[in-house]
């Protein structure tokens, strides 16, 4: 039979977290895995065991995801640039206060401008990666 448990890191046994780090180092060439995210306060490690140990670790993080930048739209460039920003400092400071380590921004290829901005201002492209979305279910009205 096959288990699932959920650790932080800093519950994890030193021999779980070594294992951790040895296959995660070992599947480097196939994976995107930041090993940054080890520090991070958040982080949380689902594991899958059987009776002879782990079968496997699943990575997670608490983020904020920025999803759309809306702009009035007949702002100027300039106005767009202040409010990017703005956004930009206040996203950073609610993570920090919130104890996230990391934070994403959802921008459609078609956003080319706004992808040369953000990039100017500290962000990194994750490359070679496809995002995929799974509602919960829960919103402010209950589920959806």
């Amino acid at each position: 039979m096959i288990l699932v448990r959920g650790e932080m890191i800093k519950t994890m046994t030193p021999e779980e977290v070594k294992k951790f780090i040895d296959w995660a180092t070992q599947s480097r060439n196939r994976t995107t895995f930041d090993p940054g995210i080890i520090g991070y306060p958040r982080t949380a490690v689902l594991i899958t065991e059987d009776t002879e140990g782990p079968l496997a670790f699943l990575a997670c993080q608490t983020t904020i995801m920025a999803e759309v930048f809306l702009p009035r739209p007949d702002s100027t460039e300039r106005e767009r640039a202040a409010s990017l920003g703005k956004f930009d400092k206040s996203i950073m400071k609610i993570a920090k206060e919130m104890n996230v380590g990391d934070v994403y921004a959802f921008i459609p290829e078609t956003e080319k401008d706004y992808a040369e901005k953000v990039q100017r201002h500290g962000w990194v492209e994750v490359k070679k990666v496809r995002l995929f979305k799974k509602s919960t279910g829960v919103s402010v009205g209950g589920t959806h």
